[in-house]
């Protein structure tokens, strides 16, 4: 807590769920949002404890958006989807009154994290009596996937210290039990 506010390691972030009354005139602020997580900066290490020179970010980091209700058609929803391009795309939602979407990819799995190498192959919807479920099952799939994906690297905390000027303690503070 600094200031009142929360801050969370961006490294440990791997989705951005926006909420919404209704989707229509917010597809937008809804990009916008998801695309400042996405740009944010990371640094990892690795298991010995050294900094990790990997690409950000390792893994994609999910947009999304859950709402109560949706004025658009389908048709309007996957154009709407279509214009977004790079960090700004919307990888999957629930209008709860209408229906689900989860956008797949034409993308190599290897490069799904590079924003602008994706490219939308189609948008998947399903019917308001299964859009709930739909999305909470694609919701925990896809972070399941994510995380796992996330597991080789932890968070440099360190460069967090070194950006608010705190000095690293380089020795732990545990002594050993035996």
């Amino acid at each position: 807590n600094q200031n009142g506010a929360v801050l969370i390691p961006v490294e440990s972030v791997v989705g951005v769920l926006e909420v919404k009354q209704d989707i229509k005139g917010n597809m937008r602020d809804i990009a916008n949002k998801i695309e400042s997580v996405r740009n944010l900066e990371g640094s990892y290490m690795n298991k010995k404890g050294q900094e990790a020179e990997i690409p950000w970010p390792p893994y994609p980091i999910l947009g999304g958006v859950l709402s109560t209700q949706s004025s658009y058609s389908e048709e309007t929803l996957k154009n709407k989807l279509s214009e977004l391009k790079g960090s700004r795309t919307i990888d999957i939602g629930c209008c709860a009154n209408k229906y689900s979407f989860f956008v797949k990819y034409n993308t190599p799995e290897k490069e799904i994290a590079n924003y602008k190498a994706r490219a939308i192959a189609k948008v998947h919807t399903y019917s308001r009596e299964t859009a709930l479920m739909v999305f909470i099952y694609q919701l925990v799939h896809t972070l399941q996937r994510n995380a796992f994906m996330s597991c080789e690297y932890s968070v440099n905390i360190d460069a967090y210290l070194r950006n608010v000027g705190a000095e690293i303690n380089p020795s732990p503070i545990a002594t050993p039990l035996f």
